[in-house]
């Protein structure tokens, strides 16, 4: 049922307009000037105001502005003696939806009130339908809430509003709920609307497919307005949208866990593809250079029986740098056993594996357990990585509390915030690599209990850290010479 306030100073108009309302079934209230009709719009819920005093009476005046600051969206009908054109501009001009002239007939001033009823209804459904629009565009959750709660004001006239999820948790929103019977919407799965104490409240499920995701409340802290059936309904239908909107952004957020999932395993997949292609490539050269480096070294043997020439000593001396470089292959190839060795042994197979100009900072040993020639080949990768970007490398290693942090750093040009979250993706490259070496880092240290930690401010260079658990070895672990 339609609400609508007329306000006429003359008693015969103010009946007979009130009776033609209420038999086309409307409910009315009257009032015979601005005095009367002021606490009528604080008091009730006013759908039209009829205004039958002239737009140039101060008390029309007065009428038509208080609506239009305190209600700019109620339509208003100005009925009036006067029909002149000047008068229906004035009137528009304050404000007013719609003119009749007086006397009017009863089928036309009823169809005119019909018609800003109607009005009135085409703009909460047009702002109901921008409201679940906006909320139906929007698939991040953190997003979706905030929002919820100010569509919800905006829509529906709630001073206050708050949303819980489905354990009954305020998850945003504010208002004091002491007494709102928080929960009997879920069990129910229907509206609950009344008065609470000394406000009225609007309860609502947030269900979709079956599904609860919470409850929303709408609030009115001040007056006398209820929120009506009508309201209830408009209400329901912005409950179902966030529902769905809810859904969408659990089904966003499972998705991206699960890409992020997949991306992490390929990331893993892809690690560990290199390590064991590198294995397989250091093993095959260091077999093949068994056999000669054991021709060489009897032949060496043969000729010291025979003479002492120093060319023989040189001789021995890059044999000896060959069989070296034979053992870091094989360290690099390593096994599938775990091994103890010293953290200052890594860092020198490391920079022999890469080959690049590195200073070494201070360096606390300490005895790891693990798979040294993997951690050598990631620390490497790292190294080439550091002086890719230019600059000067450094490495250093100390102790903390809970085992060892060996740290590359550089100062070149940093990363910036929006990349470093991603160098440690597989394929994820700024300078058009293969895009794992950091990936084969991170695989490596973690495969070890540890984490690899990127610490970096763009312009001022970048630590990349090896977070390892430390053990101490005593001889319960083979070492490298003696292998399980």
């Amino acid at each position: 049922m339609d609400r609508v306030l007329l306000v006429d100073q003359d008693p015969a108009t103010r009946v007979a307009e009130s009776l033609w309302l209420i038999d086309a079934g409307f409910r009315v209230w009257t009032a015979d000037g601005f005095a009367a009709a002021v606490p009528i719009l604080e008091a009730e819920v006013v759908d039209v105001l009829v205004c039958g005093i002239a737009v140039r009476d101060s008390q029309g005046q007065r009428l038509l502005a208080h609506v239009r600051d305190e209600a700019p969206s109620m339509p208003v009908i100005v009925v009036t003696a006067e029909s002149s054109v000047g008068e229906a501009v004035e009137a528009m001009h304050c404000g007013a939806l719609d003119f009749i002239a007086k006397p009017a007939s009863r089928e036309a001033f009823v169809a005119m009130v019909r018609r800003a009823a109607e009005h009135r209804h085409l703009q909460e459904t047009s702002a109901l339908t921008r409201a679940t629009a906006v909320v139906s565009g929007t698939l991040e959750a953190e997003d979706l809430v905030p929002l919820v709660l100010n569509v919800a004001r905006e829509a529906l006239q709630a001073e206050a509003a708050v949303v819980t999820d489905a354990s009954g948790r305020i998850v945003a929103g504010g208002c004091d709920t002491a007494n709102l019977p928080m929960g009997q919407v879920s069990g129910d799965r229907a509206p609950f609307r009344g008065l609470v104490g000394s406000r009225w409240v609007l309860g609502l499920p947030l269900v979709a497919r079956n599904r609860l995701y919470g409850e929303l409340w709408l609030v009115r802290t001040a007056g006398p307005h209820p929120f009506t059936a009508r309201e209830t309904e408009r209400a329901t239908v912005l409950a179902g949208h966030v529902s769905l909107a809810l859904e969408n952004a659990q089904l966003v957020r499972d998705l991206r866990e699960r890409i992020d999932a997949l991306g992490r395993a390929r990331g893993r997949i892809a690690a560990a593809e290199r390590m064991e292609s590198v294995g397989r490539f250091a093993t095959r050269i260091a077999e093949q250079l068994g056999t000669p480096l054991a021709y060489v070294r009897s032949q060496l043997r043969e000729l010291e029986t025979v003479t002492d020439h120093d060319s023989i000593g040189y001789a021995r001396a890059g044999l000896e740098r060959v069989e070296r470089i034979a053992h870091d292959l094989e360290l690099v190839a390593g096994s599938r056993d775990l091994l103890g060795f010293e953290l200052s042994s890594v860092v020198d197979l490391a920079l022999r594996i890469s080959g690049a100009q590195v200073t070494k900072g201070r360096l606390e040993d300490v005895l790891l357990h693990g798979h040294p020639g993997r951690l050598a080949q990631a620390v490497a990768e790292v190294f080439d990585n550091a002086v890719g970007h230019g600059g000067s490398v450094t490495v250093s290693a100390r102790v903390v509390d809970d085992g060892v942090e060996l740290a590359v750093a550089d100062d070149g040009p940093g990363i910036p915030a929006d990349v470093l979250p991603h160098v440690t993706e597989p394929h994820f490259s700024t300078r058009g690599g293969s895009g794992l070496g950091l990936a084969v880092a991170r695989e490596v240290a973690e495969q070890m209990g540890g984490a690899l930690r990127i610490n970096s401010r763009y312009g001022s260079g970048t630590t990349v850290v090896f977070a390892l658990p430390a053990q101490a070895v005593t001889g319960e672990f083979p070492t490298e010479e003696e292998p399980m």
